[in-house]
């Protein structure tokens, strides 16, 4: 089975992430070993954060987007399964209050 979109997006930003950290602490070291001379590498900093943030962004949407498809998983499981009408308001409730 293929894998969704989001999740090759989520793969695909840690991917950059990690090698922008690796190249942020990497470049000062092999720069110095290589020509003897420090140089200033301060601004990959900030683009490793920038990259780090978005990152975070992407998991929260996800989880938030997983969220979302599990509780109409539960709602069309609960009237596959001839739960009462009482019950699957309850479950709605409950589910709408949790997700705001």
């Amino acid at each position: 089975m293929p894998k969704e979109f989001s999740k090759k997006l989520l793969v695909a930003s840690y991917i950059i992430a990690i090698l922008v950290t690796i190249a942020t602490f990497a470049l000062p070291i092999i720069t110095y070993t290589i020509s003897g001379q420090l140089m200033d590498y301060s601004s990959l900093m900030p683009i490793a954060l920038a990259c780090w943030g978005e990152v975070t962004v992407g998991n929260s949407f996800y989880y938030w987007k997983a969220k979302s498809e599990n509780k109409i998983k539960l709602l069309a499981e609960a009237d596959r399964n001839k739960v009462s009408k009482e019950l699957v308001e309850q479950i709605k409730s409950i589910l709408t209050n949790e997700m705001l």
